[in-house]
């Protein structure tokens, strides 16, 4: 399960009863009914660590103010408490700085204030640092040492987080039991207190631990979605990244892209940051499986740009990682070795030794494949003291194995014999199949050119079980390449259909710009031509009240005026509305159903508004004076219910 898994553990402990949204509202209300002082600090610190799973802004700003209360009030074990809630959210966004910050903060509060538990919470956040440094066993050692501390002064929840991180270092090496152990602990210290969402998301991860997919993608997606209906955004964003990293490691890349993207929606609305850029890099690597290299680089960039905004030096280590395996496969090894070599410079910096390690592989492949076999020696030499420094025995195994391989490659069977059956006994324990089947094929290598006794008997041994090996595994690699081709055909023509909409949408979005434009000139021109025969109609009058006019002569005038009164003008209205309706379908038929104390009048002046035009075009049009209009808009506002701070048109166009 690893460092992330438990990390999302570790986040979704505060799940519980007493966090639930109503409650939330609770506290809310007690808070800004509480007076200063150290109630008010108190329900603030509930408040602030039960905000942090649905809105981390908030609880950012709720910890601010009630850090500076407490500094106020002088309550310096409060303090500590604001400091480490502040760490919290700066790990949830991924400041390692600011985290770093707050923790030396808040433990500078509680060894002032002789704060065991306080101590011991401080180090709950520092211990899956530790981690990455690969020093496990002194990380256990801490936490079950804090936890009895916990347990003594009766902390429940910080027992728990104790647990659920217990629980996630034995799942990263792979003691299942023992991880379930730590996690069913944590459920009966909760009793009925703990949701079944909380433990519905540790089956699901162990299941996912354990190569149970189907049943770790089924609980997740439950989980997911009860965790969106409760607004637990935070929350289901980290979610959803298991759902689609599991999907992207099944080599179901459609529904993993997919997926990803739904994750970066949330968690940009969240401003995950952490989260936008593993995303990001767990598309690159789809794309880059997929072969799309240029897709793969822009969302590698991506990535790269939030780990540098976040200051994180382990995720931009990983990244430049990322960014040389993009271009090892186009024989690009200048430039992989480029980034291989950054990454390694950050690794070292940071004492990341599982990125250390990673690094030092890779370097030693591109040297390899560019003929510096001294080079290359080296480097995969300090990869398997890095391994070995970190606990990782497969780790260990491949770098024997490169190394085996590459005296082999150069003549040195002696040399290379020794690494290849150290590792042909870690494949077998592990019963890694394709290592296995590796091996024995090196093996065969080193003894045919041996020149040892009955070298041609034991390479013929080990060639043997080699070709069972690939046998066993042909069928499977068979089934796979079909899966993957069919996955990257199937990615493709989600990329060609999404493409296509996208073209269509655009076609759309531009018709109907073009549309409105129309609409909208048209109206200007009615509005024109209405202002002109308004003017034509008062000279006419005028020359009506001329009584030297002959008899036959008026009487064409009133012929005239009659032809361009008010039913021409009716007529050039209903002909507007239809070209309105062509536009904006159904706009006025929804705009007098939602509000149907809108009258006739009204609705015209809301139509026209729609169509951006004037308070003069208006009046002109309708044939009314500005001043009417302006009270037709100021009764539909009313009518509508728009508050003062609302603008008409803009909401009319939204509509």
């Amino acid at each position: 399960m690893g460092a992330k898994a438990a990390s999302l553990l570790l986040f979704f402990t505060g799940v519980q009863k007493g966090m639930e949204r109503h409650t939330i509202a609770a506290l809310e209300t007690a808070y800004n009914k509480a007076a200063s002082g150290r109630a008010s600090v108190r329900t603030g610190l509930r408040l602030g660590y039960a905000l942090r799973h649905y809105d981390l802004h908030r609880a950012e700003e709720l910890a601010l103010a009630v850090l500076q209360e407490a500094e106020s009030q002088g309550l310096t074990n409060q303090q500590g408490w604001a400091h480490r809630l502040l760490g919290l959210v700066a790990t949830q966004q991924g400041d390692i700085h600011a985290a770093n910050f707050h923790a030396k903060q808040a433990m500078e509060a509680f060894t002032q204030t002789n704060d065991s538990v306080g101590i011991g919470a401080v180090e709950l956040l520092q211990a899956l640092q530790q981690r990455r440094q690969g020093d496990q066993q002194n990380v256990l050692r801490l936490l079950k040492k804090n936890l009895k501390i916990f347990t003594a002064h009766h902390a429940v929840e910080l027992s728990i987080e104790s647990l659920v991180i217990i629980g996630g270092c034995h799942a990263f090496a792979g003691n299942f039991d023992k991880a379930e152990e730590s996690f069913r602990e944590a459920l009966r210290l909760r009793g009925n207190g703990y949701t079944p969402l909380a433990e519905q998301l540790m089956l699901a991860l162990l299941a996912e631990s354990r190569g149970q997919t189907d049943e770790a993608l089924e609980q997740l997606q439950q989980l997911y979605l009860q965790t969106i209906a409760k607004g637990m955004m935070v929350v289901a964003g980290r979610i959803l990244h298991t759902i689609a990293s599991i999907h992207s490691i099944r080599g179901n890349y459609p529904t993993a892209l997919e997926q990803f993207h739904n994750c970066l929606a949330i968690s940009q609305s969240n401003k995950l940051l952490p989260i936008i850029a593993d995303a990001h890099q767990k598309i690159s690597i789809i794309y880059k499986n997929l072969r799309d290299f240029a897709s793969a680089m822009h969302h590698t960039e991506r990535a790269l740009e939030c780990a540098k905004k976040l200051n994180n030096r382990y995720l931009e280590s990983s990244i430049l990682n990322g960014m040389g395996n993009i271009h090892y496969p186009l024989h690009e090894l200048g430039t992989a070795l480029d980034y291989y070599q950054q990454s390694l410079a950050i690794a070292e910096e940071i004492k990341a030794f599982d990125l250390i390690s990673i690094s030092l592989e890779n370097i030693a492949n591109i040297l390899r494949d560019s003929g510096d076999i001294d080079g290359a020696i080296e480097y995969y030499e300090r990869g398997l003291l890095s391994n070995r420094n970190l606990g990782d025995r497969l780790g260990e195994a491949h770098c024997k194995f490169n190394l085996g391989r590459l005296y082999n490659d150069i003549g040195k069977p002696a040399v290379a014999m020794p690494y290849l059956h150290e590792v042909l006994s870690v494949a077998e324990e592990a019963s890694n199949t394709p290592l296995l089947a590796d091996v024995h094929g090196e093996l065969a290598r080193s003894w045919e050119t041996s020149g040892l006794p009955d070298c041609y008997r034991e390479a013929y041994r080990h060639l043997r079980t080699f070709m069972e090996q690939r046998e066993k595994i042909t069928g499977q690699d068979r089934q796979i390449e079909i899966a993957k081709l069919q996955q990257r055909l199937a990615a493709q023509e989600s990329l060609r259909q999404q493409e296509q909409l996208e073209h269509n949408q655009q076609k759309i979005e531009q018709e109907l710009r073009h549309a409105e434009e129309k609409l909208m000139i048209a109206g200007v021109q009615l509005a024109n031509k209405n202002q002109i025969l308004s003017t034509l109609q008062e000279q006419l009058n005028q020359l009506l009240s001329n009584q030297e006019i002959p008899s036959n002569v008026a009487g064409n005038i009133k012929q005239l005026m009659v032809r361009f009164s008010l039913p021409q003008g009716q007529q050039d209205w209903i002909e507007f509305q239809e070209k309105l309706e062509v536009v904006h379908q159904g706009f006025l038929s929804r705009l007098s159903q939602q509000f149907p104390m809108l009258n006739p009048a009204e609705l015209r002046v809301c139509a026209l508004l729609r169509t951006q035009l004037s308070t003069k075009e208006i009046a002109n049009l309708l044939n009314v004076s500005e001043r009417a209009v302006e009270k037709l808009r100021y009764q539909s506002r009313k009518k509508i219910g728009l508050h003062a701070s609302q603008n008409l048109s803009a909401f009319l166009a939204s509509f």
